[in-house]
C-alpha cells in the first residue's frame, strides 16, 4: 500500500489526467494485443522508409504505450513483460526488432526514451542508462534524451530543480541526466528540452559529448532558425514564454498549485501548437508571445470533451 505523501501524489496524477481527457481507463493487453503492437509500429516503420523518410523514431518516452512499459508505476504486470527492468524493456526491445527488420540495417532508427519520469518509484535515470546499453547492443542507431509524463510535464517546464531555480537560465533541461547516459553508453545521443542559445548548444556538445541538440518549440515560432544559428545570425531562438501563463509570481512558470501548474502547461504547448496550424494553412506564426492561458484551458477542455463524445458515439455506431 502506499503511504499517505504517494497516495496524495496518486490523486493528483489521476485529477491531471481525468481534466487533460486524454486518456481512457486503462485496461492489460493481452499477449495477441502485445504482438499486434508490435507488428503495427514496424508497420508505419516501413511504411514512412516507402514513403520517403530519411528515418524513423520509436517514442519511449513522455507515458506513451512504451513508456508505460517501461515504468514500474503503471507496468503491473506479472508476466514476461512486467516486473523486472528486463521484463519491463522487453517491449521496447520487440519493438526496435520488428522495426530493423521491417526497414533493414541501412536505415537509420532512433529512439526517444526518458532520462526519468520524475515520480516516485517510476523509472530513473538508473533505468534510463541500463535500457541505453540494451539499445546500444541491440544496434540502436541514436537514443534521444527526454523525461518526465503526463502526470509530471517535464518535458513543458523542465525538472522541479530548475524550476526552483528562478535566476538561472533554464535551458538543456535534461542534460545533467544525458552526461550519465553517455557514460553509459558510446552511441550517438541528443538532447531535446529547453535549448535557445547557440552557446547553451555548442557547450553540451563540446563539453557534455552531446551529439545532436534537439529542438521543438523554437522552430513553431522560427520555423528557420536552424539556419540562423548554423550562420551566426542568431544567437538566440525562440520567444520568451512568460506571456503564455496565467501570470507571474505563484501564478508563473515557477507555479507550486498543481492546477495553476496544470493551466499554464496546457496554455502554452496549445499555444505552439495553434502556430503549427497556422503554418500548415499557409500563414505565418504568431511571435507576440501573449496568451490568455485560463480561455486557452477552457477551449482545449471544449475541445477534448467533443472529441471524445465524437469517439463514443464512432464507437457504438
Amino acid at each position: 500500500m502506499p503511504d499517505r505523501c504517494e497516495y496524495a501524489a496518486l490523486v493528483t496524477f489521476n485529477r491531471k489526467l481525468r481534466i487533460l481527457g486524454l486518456f481512457g481507463k486503462p485496461k492489460a493487453m493481452t499477449p495477441e494485443d502485445i504482438k499486434d503492437a508490435i507488428q503495427r509500429y514496424a508497420t508505419t516503420a516501413s511504411l514512412a522508409k516507402r514513403a520517403g523518410f530519411d528515418g524513423v523514431q520509436i517514442h519511449g518516452a513522455h507515458g506513451y504505450l512504451i513508456s508505460q512499459f517501461l515504468s514500474p508505476i503503471t507496468n503491473q504486470r506479472t508476466d514476461e513483460w512486467g516486473g523486472p527492468l528486463e521484463n519491463r524493456a522487453r517491449f521496447l526491445r520487440a519493438v526496435y526488432g520488428a522495426t530493423r527488420a521491417a526497414v533493414g540495417g541501412d536505415f537509420p532508427v532512433a529512439v526517444k526514451l526518458n532520462s526519468a519520469d520524475f515520480q516516485k518509484g517510476g523509472f530513473t535515470i538508473q533505468d534510463s542508462c541500463q535500457v541505453a546499453q540494451w539499445l546500444e547492443e541491440d544496434g540502436i542507431d541514436l537514443i534521444e534524451l527526454s523525461g518526465g509524463t503526463y502526470e509530471q510535464m517535464s518535458f513543458v517546464n523542465g525538472t522541479e530543480a530548475e524550476l526552483r531555480d528562478s535566476t538561472a537560465q533554464r535551458e538543456a533541461y535534461f542534460l545533467e541526466y544525458a552526461r550519465k547516459v553517455r557514460d553509459a553508453v558510446d552511441i550517438p545521443l541528443m538532447v531535446t528540452g529547453g535549448f535557445r542559445t547557440s552557446d547553451a548548444m555548442e557547450r553540451a556538445i563540446t563539453e557534455d559529448g552531446i551529439d545532436m541538440i534537439g529542438l521543438a518549440r523554437p522552430l513553431c515560432v522560427q520555423p528557420d532558425a536552424v539556419n540562423g544559428l548554423l550562420d551566426g545570425s542568431l544567437a538566440s531562438i525562440g520567444i520568451e514564454e512568460d506571456g503564455l501563463v496565467i501570470g507571474r509570481g505563484r501564478f508563473g512558470v515557477n507555479a507550486k498549485n498543481w492546477f495553476v501548474k496544470l493551466v499554464n502547461a496546457v496554455s502554452r504547448v496549445e499555444y505552439f501548437a495553434w502556430q503549427m496550424t497556422r503554418m500548415s494553412r499557409g500563414d505565418m506564426p504568431q511571435t507576440d508571445a501573449r496568451n490568455n492561458a485560463i480561455g486557452t484551458f477552457l477551449w482545449y477542455l471544449n475541445r477534448t470533451t467533443l472529441m471524445g463524445v465524437r469517439r463514443k458515439f464512432v464507437r457504438h455506431s
